[in-house]
C-alpha cells in the first residue's frame, strides 16, 4: 500500500507551531515576592496582599515565562494584576486584571503638548526603563487615557529597523501612568 500522501501531510503538521503547554502551578516563594516588591518600588504600586498564583508556561515559540497574580493598590483603590515575567525573572509586562483601552486612539498618537505633563511621564517611565534596562528610543508619543496617560516608545532605533530591513513588526512600548506618576502597566507592541 502507498502511502505518499501522507508526506505532505506530515511536513505540514510538523512545521505547524506547536501550541504552548499547559501552564504549571508553583509556590509563591521569597523570590517571587522580592520581584513584585521591587515592581512596586520602581512602579508606584503598593502591595495589598500575599501573592495569589504563580504559573510557569514553557513555549517554543516564546520560551519559558512566569505569570504572578497578586493584588495590587493603585492611587488608593486595590485591584488583582498579573505581572509576566521573562525566562530570567524579570517583568516583561504587568496590567490590572482588566484593563480599559477603550480610549486609545493608537499606539504612537501624540495627543499632549504640555511640557509639564510631558516631564511628569518621562520621569516617571525614566526611573522604571533605567532600573530594569528597557531601551526606549525616540520622543515617546503621549496621549490621554481617561483619566491616565498612555506613553509609548519604540523599543528598536531607526538604524535598527533600517538594518534588519524592517523585520520587527510592532517595535512599541507603551506605559499607562496615573495622575499621580504610578505606572500601572506596560503593553508590548501595536
Amino acid at each position: 500500500m502507498k502511502l505518499h500522501w501522507l508526506l505532505p501531510l506530515f511536513l505540514v503538521c510538523a512545521l505547524l507551531p506547536a501550541r504552548a503547554a499547559s501552564p504549571q502551578r508553583l509556590k509563591a516563594t521569597p523570590a517571587f515576592e522580592a520581584i513584585i516588591d521591587d515592581l512596586c518600588l520602581y512602579t508606584g504600586l503598593l502591595r495589598a496582599g500575599p501573592i495569589q498564583r504563580v504559573e510557569r508556561w514553557d513555549d517554543k515559540a516564546m520560551g519559558r515565562f512566569y505569570r504572578v497574580d497578586v493584588p495590587l493598590q493603585i492611587d488608593g483603590s486595590t485591584g488583582t494584576f498579573s505581572v509576566i515575567l521573562d525566562s530570567h525573572h524579570q517583568p516583561s509586562t504587568f496590567f490590572a486584571e482588566h484593563p480599559d483601552f477603550s480610549h486609545i486612539r493608537g499606539l504612537g498618537f501624540n495627543a499632549v503638548t504640555s511640557p509639564l505633563v510631558r516631564c511628569f511621564c518621562v520621569n516617571a517611565v525614566g526611573t522604571f526603563a533605567f532600573h530594569y534596562h528597557w531601551m526606549c528610543y525616540g520622543r515617546g508619543a503621549i496621549q490621554r487615557l481617561g483619566h491616565n496617560y498612555l506613553m509609548t516608545y519604540q523599543t528598536v532605533s531607526e538604524a535598527e529597523q533600517k538594518k534588519s530591513g524592517y523585520a520587527y513588526l510592532d517595535p512599541y512600548v507603551s506605559f499607562i501612568i496615573t495622575p499621580r506618576g504610578t505606572i500601572i502597566a506596560t503593553v508590548f507592541g501595536a
